[in-house]
């Protein structure tokens, strides 16, 4: 069973009624699941203890962030990734072989997209690095030159 976090286990700060109570359930006859968030600003540690401040723990290898699916693209093909997110989610990438092929992964990097970055990443492209999106941008400003 997918679970979405935001709307459907929380609503903005806090714990959707009874959300914690279905989610045992679930578990409780034995049907596996999943919780996951198409938010990329969110480190996966902050989701477990946001969850589990709920008293809604998630379980090992229950959450499913774009960043981990990301991690297991690289696992899976050995790709080393050029990162193009906002910094501190680089903190869920630690541990990953970096000496691989290049695949360029584009998040929400927000005033971290410069010019700079956004020409090394168009670099990886061209030399044919695969490219992962996880995240549909909203255009919120312009680049800055760096």
């Amino acid at each position: 069973m997918l679970l979405d976090i935001s709307g459907v286990l929380c609503q903005g700060s806090k714990l959707t009624p009874g959300s914690e109570y279905a989610v045992a359930g679930v578990r409780r006859v034995g049907i596996s699941v999943r919780i996951l968030t198409n938010a990329t600003r969110q480190l996966k540690r902050w989701i477990h203890e946001k969850l589990a401040s709920f008293g809604t723990a998630a379980e090992s290898g229950e959450s499913l962030t774009p960043a981990a699916t990301a991690c297991a693209q690289f696992e899976t093909h050995g790709y080393s990734p050029y990162l193009m997110f906002h910094p501190y989610l680089e903190k869920d990438f630690e541990g990953r072989a970096f000496d691989g092929p290049k695949a360029v992964v584009v998040g929400d990097a927000g005033p971290f997209n410069t010019y700079m970055r956004l020409k090394a990443a168009f670099y990886q492209i061209y030399q044919d690095a695969p490219f992962l999106a996880i995240a549909a941008h909203r255009v919120s400003g312009t680049a800055t030159a760096n």
